[in-house]
């Protein structure tokens, strides 16, 4: 290697190769030929400032210095960091065999010895993931009982239904996604029926298992659920024994389960709120508003606005009316600068913007209660709590719009209150339960709905006995005749009984578990709780009154799990829409709904 040329002195000249000469770009003096000790002596003797300055500067550039450090770091973590970046960054798998993602880890693969993660190797590792995850959580849903919610999208030309599972964990709300599955034939309720009992099937999930289902007012999600509950009653049907039984094995095999059907609280909400303004006859007004918006979004006026130190007007969705109350509740602010700046035929008149501010008012209390709804700790009986809440503060009003909207709720909460999932949240929940002690019948059809869910619960948990004891090889078996039996014929017995497990119900263990029964029953009956405040946390009460009621423990963490809305599957929509863009929608259904799924239920 030779050494290195030192550079600084031919910056100042310009050499000509064809006349062998160099000319200084200061004072155009031309030296022959391209020596360096040539031009460092002119430049010392004739430019030595502008020599020297640059030079110093040169000697200051420090170059830099890579340093050489450890970590500690696995092959797990690596692969974790690259499954990341493709699910929860949703970065295309091109990132994987880029320059800069190579410079990044080669020294980190090379390490770690370890194979280079790309593009073409990095779903192996996300189905690894995904395997993973899923099996965790077939363990988790074992002898549980669990709530469900479902909705449908559509996104590039593609349909999803979307299954999320709900229950509680101590004093949390757990939901996990089961899966966003694309359907391959139309929405009908048999069809998606069909889906649903693969997913379960899947997940290792009975049916036995589901409290309740939360859809929205679709009638084919609604016959979903019914679907649901008729295949377990022909699946009870073909079980059932053609000989008769007496009252107690009635009672026996009486079918104690079904799936409840829950209307999702935020869509019931808005549809409350779509007729109430076409009742209101508003729809006018709204579209003036609306246009009113949209010139203020134009360039001449945005800079007004912006000069009048004024926030930027919201346009809304015209099927989303939460999109409509924020775009009129903000337009408000706009009523003087409206006055100033616009047009005559474009202004509102002092009635519109009076009822313009009545609609906002009226809307006001709607709004907020959805915004609540979306809460993910929302417990069945803060669902009830909010819900009354609402219904009291519209009432309260004295407004007539304020009593239509009243009207509309009203109108449409019977199919919302009507599952009784929520009257067994009310009885459980000591913040609001003397609401059912003005209604006797609400109060007893509380308690036959939880002993239902007691047995439910009962049933699941209830381990199998088996009856048989082995049997000695040297003694032999008595007969009730008193005759004795060689060795061999007792042990061919003692395997045929061995092979045969049976319930407590079939045995001694009759009486114990009928004890258990009573127990559990008046435990339910007996439930008197005095009135706590409205902002305890219900799930925490039932925490420090766990050893108290153990049995009603159990019934309170199914019952305030029941999901209220289906905010958490459109939540995995939005997920859907930044995984599934148009640059990427040629993506596999399996790779999708896998990628998805460790996304929405990966904590790594």
């Amino acid at each position: 290697m030779g050494r290195k040329r030192n550079c600084i002195p031919r910056n100042f000249f310009t050499f000509h190769a064809e006349s062998n000469v160099s000319e200084c770009k200061i004072c155009k003096l031309t030296l022959s030929g391209n020596f360096v000790c040539n031009l460092k002596r002119h430049l010392e003797k004739v430019h030595k400032g502008e020599y020297e300055t640059l030079a110093e500067n040169k000697k200051t550039e420090v170059p830099e210095k890579k340093k050489k450090f450890s970590g500690v770091m696995g092959q797990d973590d690596v692969k974790n960091a690259c499954i990341d970046m493709v699910t929860a960054a949703k970065l295309p798998f091109a990132v994987l065999d880029s320059k800069g993602f190579k410079a990044l880890t080669a020294h980190i693969f090379s390490g770690l010895d370890m194979p280079t993660v790309t593009s073409r190797n990095i779903m192996s590792l996300v189905e690894e993931k995904y395997s993973q995850i899923k099996c965790d959580m077939v363990k988790t849903f074992k002898n549980r009982i669990l709530c469900l919610k479902m909705d449908m999208a559509t996104r590039c030309n593609r349909g999803i239904l979307g299954v999320n599972v709900q229950f509680i964990d101590t004093c949390a709300i757990c939901v996990q996604t089961l899966g966003l599955i694309e359907l391959k034939k139309s929405h009908t309720s048999q069809n998606l029926c069909t889906e649903i009992q693969s997913i379960l099937h899947d997940f290792g999930i009975a049916k036995q298992q589901i409290y309740s289902i939360t859809t929205d007012n679709g009638r084919n999600m609604i016959k979903t659920v019914e679907l649901l509950n008729v295949c377990e009653d022909e699946d009870d049907d073909e079980q059932e024994s053609a000989e008769d039984l007496d009252e107690e094995e009635l009672h026996k095999n009486f079918k104690i389960h079904s799936i409840k059907s829950m209307k999702c609280a935020a869509h019931t909400l808005q549809l409350a709120v779509k007729d109430f303004l076409q009742r209101l006859e508003s729809v006018e007004l709204i579209d003036k508003a609306r246009r009113i918006v949209k010139l203020l979004r134009t360039p001449a006026y945005r800079y007004l606005i912006t000069e009048e130190l004024l926030p930027q007007p919201v346009l809304d969705v015209a099927t989303r009316w939460n999109s409509t109350y924020k775009m009129l509740n903000k337009l408000q602010q706009f009523e003087d600068f409206c006055e100033r700046r616009l047009k005559s035929s474009l202004k509102l008149t002092a009635a519109e913007w009076s009822d313009l501010k009545r609609l906002v008012n009226t809307l006001e209390p709607a709004y907020l209660a959805t915004m609540k709804l979306q809460s993910t700790q929302l417990f069945m009986g803060d669902f009830y709590k909010l819900w009354l809440e609402l219904k009291l503060t519209v009432a309260a009003a004295s407004t007539s719009e304020s009593q239509a909207l009243s009207q509309c709720i009203r109108d449409r909460e019977e199919s919302l209150l009507g599952c009784d999932a929520i009257v067994c949240s009310i009885y459980l929940d000591p913040r609001i339960r003397r609401v059912l002690l003005q209604n006797p019948i609400s109060l007893m059809l509380a308690r036959a709905q939880l002993k239902q869910l007691f047995l439910q619960l009962f049933n699941l948990k209830e381990p199998t006995i088996a009856i048989a004891q082995p049997c000695s090889s040297s003694s032999s078996a008595i007969t009730s005749f008193g005759t004795s039996q060689n060795s061999n014929t007792c042990s061919l017995l003692n395997e045929f009984l061995q092979t045969i497990e049976v319930t407590s119900e079939d045995e001694t263990e009759d009486g114990e578990r009928a004890d258990l029964i009573k127990k559990g029953y008046a435990e339910i009956d007996d439930y008197a709780p005095k009135p706590i405040c409205l902002t305890s946390n219900i799930m925490e009460y039932w925490e420090e009154h766990r050893y108290r009621f153990p049995n009603l423990y159990q019934l309170a963490k199914v019952v305030h799990s029941v999901p209220a809305t289906q905010v958490s599957v459109e939540r995995s929509f939005s997920a859907l829409k930044m995984m599934l863009t148009d640059q990427r929608c040629n993506l596999a259904d399996e790779s999708l709904s896998k990628l998805l799924f460790v996304k929405l239920n990966n904590t790594y």
